[in-house]
């Protein structure tokens, strides 16, 4: 039953909706604050999350000294199979 139910959700997409839930309300602390301040997690895509950046300082410092120890906690609490890789990119929205 388990299984199925996994499937299912899979199917549905609703696996990446619960991780896209949980990544937005645990931003903050997978992030670290300084850099929560200026980012924002994005899209999921086949593996690659991308992370929203308010300017292009933070979008070269985040890509030089925090792209490693970023990903690797974003893998910590979700898997490594779950979140491969990180594209940083200045955020649309702003």
């Amino acid at each position: 039953m388990k299984h199925a139910l996994l499937a299912l959700m899979k199917t549905l997409r609703l696996d990446d909706q619960a991780k896209m839930g949980r990544l937005e309300s645990d931003w903050e602390r997978l992030a670290g604050k300084p850099a929560a301040n200026h980012t924002r997690p994005g899209p999921l895509i086949h593996g690659e999350l991308v992370i929203y950046v308010d300017n292009s300082m933070w979008l070269s410092e985040l890509y030089r000294k925090s792209k490693g120890p970023l990903l690797e906690s974003l893998q910590t609490a979700f898997g490594p199979t779950a979140i491969r890789s990180l594209r940083f990119q200045l955020d649309p929205g702003k």
